[in-house]
């Protein structure tokens, strides 16, 4: 049987932006360690995230179990950056562009990559952008086109865009609240990408609907919203 090599660069960026908020994410907010590790760079992301329920390392764990059971394919995990910072107003700009060089950065350096993974959160807004992952999901798609998947997952109170659909290849999404389900979420990313490099086509649709569900109906386990999933 042909030994064969899937290289995967991943990336994890996420804020949840309250626009009302008084105070911005500076890039001194995403180097602090909070309730979840500051900023980690390469391979410090695979150590820096070990133990913990964030979904790269759901994705990671998913990573190291396909390399156990399946010898004959193994995946080269490209890690290039992590970051986040605690729900605050807008992204300060040079938070943003920080990072997202890292991860362009990232993606120039290894051009031989055969796909690529983002834990984001889907609810971004910086002083520049309206939809930070939408931006950044577009500046990959002109770095890369559409030759590549690209594979992201979203936390579940994501402000889900047509940016974000038009340029991801697949997206997951928890599927709990409270958010019981994160490091499943990334790892549910993996057999998606593999079946997206093997040449299977997804197809989207993003519609709008013109409704929000109020924070105290939101759990997941009673209804309306159990019914609804």
């Amino acid at each position: 049987m042909q030994f064969e090599m899937i290289n995967i660069l991943t990336a994890g960026f996420q804020h949840e932006t309250n626009v009302f908020a008084s105070s911005r994410a500076t890039l001194s907010d995403f180097e602090m360690a909070d309730s979840w590790p500051g900023v980690l760079i390469g391979e410090n992301v695979r150590l820096g995230l070990k133990g913990t329920t964030i979904p790269l390392a759901g994705f990671i764990a998913a990573v190291d179990d396909h390399n156990r059971n399946h010898p004959n394919s193994q995946i080269n995990l490209i890690p290039t950056c992590w970051a986040s910072a605690e729900p605050s107003s807008f992204v300060a700009d040079e938070a943003y562009e920080t990072i997202t060089e890292i991860i362009l950065t990232g993606i120039h350096n290894h051009p031989n990559i055969d796909g690529i993974y983002l834990d984001l959160h889907g609810a971004m807004v910086t002083n520049s952008h309206p939809d930070g992952e939408g931006e950044l999901l577009t500046r990959i798609r002109k770095k890369l086109g559409n030759r590549l998947p690209v594979v992201i997952s979203l936390d579940l109170h994501a402000n889900l865009t047509e940016t974000m659909v038009k340029n991801a290849s697949a997206i997951t999404i928890f599927r709990t609240y409270p958010h019981l389900d994160m490091a499943q979420t990334g790892a549910r990313a993996l057999p998606i990408l593999l079946q997206l490099m093997d040449g299977v086509v997804y197809y989207a649709e993003w519609r709008q609907l013109p409704y929000l569900i109020p924070l105290q109906a939101q759990y997941t386990g009673e209804k309306p919203i159990k019914t609804l999933y």
